[in-house]
């Protein structure tokens, strides 16, 4: 039995040749996971041509009211993670509001290369 490396791989979103080599690096396994799903939740509604429903609400819905039930933030996120990374399976959400920032952590399984991943992110308002 062949043993498999570096099941996935993906072009990382900032790119920079290896200056020894000049060749390009590739993010691999859990690393091309995480930079996806990072780039999923960092990217606004609409930011990408001709693909509206890409990416999340995060900078319209950061400083609405918890409490509210037009607050969905956590499915939104956990909506389009299913959606747009369909590697990353059993996505589960937690979020705190903590003075004027969101705290996110998303864990996560990768089944391919049996493995969990997990990504905590802290959300503020550019403007």
């Amino acid at each position: 039995m062949k043993l498999v490396k570096n099941v996935y791989s993906d072009i990382p979103m900032f790119i920079e040749p290896n200056p020894f080599d000049k060749d390009m690096p590739l993010k691999k396994d859990g690393n091309a996971i995480q930079e996806s799903i990072r780039n999923i939740i960092l990217t606004n509604n609409g930011e990408r041509p001709f693909e509206f429903n890409f990416g999340t609400p995060t900078s319209s819905n950061i400083f609405e009211n918890p409490d509210s039930d037009e607050f969905n933030l956590g499915v939104n996120i956990t909506y389009n993670v299913v959606l747009f990374e369909p590697r990353a399976r059993d996505v589960a959400i937690k979020y705190e509001y903590k003075d004027k920032t969101l705290d996110v952590d998303i864990n996560y399984f990768i089944p391919n290369i049996n493995q969990p991943g997990r990504i905590t992110m802290v959300l503020e308002r550019t403007r």
